[in-house]
């Protein structure tokens, strides 16, 4: 699978949710917040201390932390479920 930088990852997420870039790293979509995270971790090479960094300052943990109930929120939401994944193919499609 190819690998993108936070800041195409960003773009993507803001495009298919319907907010700006600046919505997601200031926190005020939070779903969009945490697909951004969710991908961003998925697709690049980045630590989650730089994802955290780039979100804002939160914590390399608060990042695990993120990644960790998003993936329960996916199992739970089909809706969001249906949106990452939709996603994370246009991701994989693109530079896979």
């Amino acid at each position: 699978m190819g690998r993108y930088d936070m800041e195409e990852i960003i773009e993507l997420v803001a495009q298919e949710c319907g907010v700006t870039k600046d919505d997601i790293l200031k926190g005020r979509d939070r779903e969009a917040r945490k697909a951004a995270v969710y991908l961003t971790k998925k697709h690049t090479e980045v630590t989650n201390r730089e994802i955290g960094k780039w979100f804002g300052g939160v914590s390399y943990s608060a990042v695990s932390k993120v990644m960790e109930r998003t993936e329960q929120e996916m199992e739970a939401n089909r809706n969001m479920r249906r949106r990452i994944n939709r996603m994370n193919k246009k991701l994989s499609q693109v530079k896979g």
